[in-house]
């Protein structure tokens, strides 16, 4: 509900008391947040204070009316001796400032106590919380914080503010947990993503002599325009447009601040060239007169120049523009549930025929809703600049949506699936503390889950979904990999366990489901798809997770990431966070060659070079000689290592690593991870120009290394 509906229900009239000692209190700062948000909580601070019914309460415009003073008198807080000693002559005795503010994701309440008679501060609270919906509450306890508020009061509104939280959880518990029968499985996008892929490009560019990774954009015809938003390019002193293995320039054509969008354009770019090697196609606009709300869409992004990410929704809501009331910004947006976030801002909005409903925006956003810039005023833009956008012909494929159909599983394999997925908690004096949620892989009692869950805890239980409970032992953990297995003794009550699957099969728009049981009682799930495999997205220097727009958060955490065909294809990790809509889970391919490793040893070996390597960027690659960016470069080499064994020196640019070519620095890293300690192989380097081959014998990744 919006603060300013709050503000009407809550403030009453201030009453005044003629006996009671005056307080005055000085309008909010407002730090990083909306003055609008200080305006509406200064009105319910006022109300707060009258309601404790301890002071007589004067707002700002009523000390500045009383005083006569001008707007420029006023200094913010009006916290410095000379105004509180005019305060005070007025015979107000106490004043309040204070500020709001969002740092990251969280919101503040600082407020300030003064005496006008000793004009000094008397006491100073600051109050944190995680939703503009919790601002009213933290500011009713910061208040009565402040104010020394008695303790039977104090534990009064704990209370009553625990019953609010319980009910919020609930909504929200309601709103989240679903059946896995009423689970909503969408179309076959994995056609649409590939198709479209190539059209969708990195965006980034120079500003203050700093490169700086930006966004997403995608080409609209043939001739190198490009449609990205216009904040993604705004300041830059150059733009530059990535595809997969060519990098160019690109400059502005025009853009438009109020609507986000912005028109760039490749000097003498041949777009048929890249279509002959795959690299590059551009996407037709939908007929705005053929979007419907319900359709299915997909958004795309390239947010690093590798592979697109995706996730996939449908149009909530179409805002039409009409002649007598088009000014409104809103006119021109759609309003959809695929997950919109920087990594794919500035990127197409595509219907299942793959052509193009709206340009996605990040800076627009409301909880569980996401904003496209619709083709109508996509067009209506690029015929200021005389390009025509090439719109798609004939009817939209309606067939298509019908396609979205509940999951459809026999009721005994959803009775397998609700034993297979327990939760993990710790025993201790205090009693049971849930940890998270895992799942069996072995009917010998072997279950994973993730690192953070259980690192340093002693008592751990595994309890399930039919009442069964038992301790289990940590059989080892791989940090590097946030993954640990865990024991239970087998038995005739052993739980159901799942099968692991084949993560690399995985394709940016399957759909899956992640599961999780964070109490142990009733498993919960979320649908959604793969928005991109092998990608290094909130990845570390082993492992490249799979990012999905399925919920992935402290519900299913530690949980398995399932195919249709209920197989294990990863394990969810809530421990990365990247932005809204993404979600991140530890492929079981790489889960399979640590699980062998743990059960025979409690930890995970992994091969080491011992180099320090940096990225080849397009201007390096020119300096030394490359006709195209690939490889990495040695930057250090680690004194008595295999690199330096094998003669590796520092400035050499490793091209091949036992026969696989090297496009981009991260997959040396998880390459050599995976190779056996001890075995020898080639590598290909370039050295001064010249191509050279050398052999190294892998060594053993020590401890603490990254």
């Amino acid at each position: 509900m919006p603060l300013s509906v709050f503000i009407f229900l809550l403030v009453p009239s201030v009453s005044v008391g003629k006996d009671l000692p005056k307080i005055a209190v000085w309008d909010l700062a407002a730090r990083n947040t909306p003055a609008t948000h200080a305006q509406e909580l200064t009105a319910i601070l006022v109300s707060e204070i009258a309601k404790l019914k301890k002071y007589e309460v004067y707002s700002q415009e009523n000390v500045r009316t009383l005083a006569g003073w001008t707007a420029e008198r006023l200094q913010l807080g009006c916290t410095d001796t000379k105004c509180l000693t005019a305060l005070g002559q007025m015979d107000i005795a106490k004043l309040v400032s204070g500020s709001v503010g969002k740092i990251g994701n969280r919101y503040s309440i600082s407020l300030n106590l003064f005496d006008t008679q000793n004009t000094k501060a008397e006491n100073a609270v600051s109050e944190f919380c995680q939703s503009e919906d919790e601002l009213i509450e933290l500011v009713q306890t910061a208040i009565r914080k402040l104010l020394g508020e008695p303790a039977e009061e104090r534990t009064k509104l704990a209370g009553e503010r625990t019953l609010v939280e319980e009910e919020r959880q609930q909504r929200k518990r309601e709103k989240q947990d679903f059946k896995l029968q009423d689970l909503r499985i969408g179309p076959d996008l994995k056609g649409i993503i590939a198709s479209s892929k190539e059209a969708v490009v990195h965006i980034s560019g120079m500003k203050q002599n700093k490169r700086q990774a930006l966004g997403t954009g995608f080409f609209i015809n043939e001739k190198g325009y490009i449609l990205t938003n216009q904040h993604i390019i705004e300041g830059l002193d150059n733009i530059q447009v990535k595809l997969a293995h060519a990098e160019f320039n690109a400059e502005r054509v025009g853009t438009d601040r109020r609507y986000d969008i912005a028109l760039i354009r490749i000097p003498g770019f041949d777009l048929s060239s890249f279509k002959k090697q795959g690299e590059a196609t551009y996407l037709k606009i939908a007929q705005p007169a053929l979007i419907k709300e319900g359709q299915w869409v997909v958004a795309l992004g390239n947010p690093f120049g590798l592979e697109p990410v995706a996730s996939a929704g449908v149009i909530v809501k179409k805002n039409p523009a009409t002649k007598q009331d088009a000014s409104r910004r809103e006119d021109y947006y759609l309003e959809t549930s695929a997950a919109m976030h920087p990594g794919n801002s500035g990127g197409p909005l595509l219907n299942l025929n793959g052509n193009v409903v709206g340009l996605n925006t990040a800076i627009i956003r409301k909880p569980d809703l996401n904003f496209a810039l619709s083709s109508e005023f996509i067009g209506q833009f690029l015929s200021r600049y005389r390009e025509a956008p090439y719109y798609s012909q004939g009817q939209y494929d309606q067939h298509l949506d019908s396609q979205g159909q509940r999951w459809q599983w026999d009721s005994a394999k959803r009775e397998d699936l609700k034993n297979a997925v327990g939760s993990v908690s710790e025993e201790d004096e205090s009693g049971k503390k849930t940890l998270g949620s895992c799942f069996v892989i072995s009917s010998d009692g072997y279950i994973l889950t993730n690192h953070h869950l259980v690192k340093g805890k002693k008592a751990i239980k595994v309890s399930f979904a039919d009442g069964s409970e038992f301790m289990a032992s940590v059989i080892g953990s791989d940090e590097k990999n946030d993954l640990s297995l865990l024991k239970i003794p087998s038995g005739k009550a052993a739980p159901k366990v799942l099968r692991i699957g084949d993560s690399g099969s995985v394709r940016a728009g399957d759909w899956v489901i992640a599961v999780g049981n964070p109490s142990g009682f009733e498993n919960n799930y979320s649908s959604g798809i793969i928005s991109a495999s092998g990608n290094v997205i909130g990845g570390g220097a082993y492992v490249d997770f799979l990012q999905t727009d399925a919920a992935i958060d402290a519900r299913n955490d530690g949980g398995p990431l399932l195919s249709l065909s209920g197989e294990v294809i990863g394990i969810n990790c809530a421990l990365l966070k990247e932005s809204q809509g993404i979600g991140f889970a530890i492929p079981v391919n790489i889960v399979k060659s640590s699980i062998q490793q743990l059960k025979e040893g409690g930890k995970v070996t992994r091969g080491w070079l011992g180099i320090n390597i940096q990225a080849i960027t397009p201007e390096l690659a020119r300096s030394i000689g490359l006709k195209e960016r690939r490889g990495v470069l040695v930057q250090n080499v680690t004194k008595g290592g295999p690199a330096e064994k094998a003669n590796i020196k520092p400035g050499d640019v490793i091209l091949e690593f036992d026969g696989k070519a090297l496009n981009e620095m991260s997959e040396l890293p998880r390459l050599v991870a995976a190779t056996p300690v001890g075995k020898k192989l080639p590598v290909k380097v370039l050295r001064e120009g010249k191509m050279m081959e050398v052999t190294i014998t892998i060594g053993n990744l020590p401890n603490g290394t990254k």
